[in-house]
């Protein structure tokens, strides 16, 4: 039987490309720490205010990518908007809402590493 986050991997491989996090194959080392990021903030901050922070486009990389890469993994054949908006439409069942997001983004951690890292520094 299959681990509830290896079945999200196919999925998290392709929504890391389609939310433009993974580009030609690489990705900007902001983005693995975001995802690293969000476990442990849905854990210290909650659900809710952790995806409303992850809405907004930060510096150089856009954060809300992170949460659209989530988004495409839980419920890959729904068409939602915003992340945000896919929270707050199942918060009749938070926890099992919750449990699909932690899984999804442990699958997107695993996921980003069989892609390479841009080698780029911060202000090139």
């Amino acid at each position: 039987m299959k681990k509830r986050v290896e079945t999200y991997i196919p999925n998290a491989l392709k929504a890391l490309q389609d939310a433009n996090i993974v580009i030609s194959g690489k990705y900007d080392n902001e983005y693995a720490g975001y995802i690293s990021a969000f476990g442990p903030s849905v854990i210290q901050a909650g659900l809710i205010p952790t995806v409303a922070f992850y809405g907004r486009k930060s510096g150089d990389a856009d954060r809300k990518k992170v949460g659209d890469a989530i988004l495409k993994v839980v419920a890959p054949n729904e068409n939602h908007q915003e992340f945000l908006f896919y929270v707050l439409a199942h918060d009749n069942d938070r926890d099992e809402t919750k449990r699909k997001i932690l899984d999804a983004i442990v699958a997107l951690k695993l996921a980003i590493r069989t892609f390479e890292k841009n080698e780029k520094k911060r202000g090139e």
